[in-house]
């Protein structure tokens, strides 16, 4: 029993899904890949999806800040009105 803890296996194991060269569309390194994979690893995915919809979060931010400037009051900011 104490022999076959100790004991090694050798496994080998085939991918279904062929590694295929790939170049990501954000930094261009290439890597190995599979299906429509685009992108060598998460950073350059986020980079994209920042870059494809930035201008739309822009858009929201500013709404947002416009929505919240106009309820506040200007005495509740601490800063003295202009004259």
């Amino acid at each position: 029993m104490g022999d076959q803890a100790n004991s090694e296996r050798v496994i080998t194991v085939q991918r279904r899904l062929k590694l295929t060269p790939r170049t990501c569309a954000v930094c261009g390194r290439e890597f190995h890949g599979w299906g429509r994979q685009r992108f060598c690893g998460k950073p350059c995915q986020r980079k994209w999806d920042y870059k494809q919809h930035a201008e739309g979060r822009r858009a929201n931010r500013r709404e947002y800040y416009q929505r919240h400037k106009d309820r506040q009051d200007p005495m509740e900011s601490g800063r003295p009105l202009s004259q």
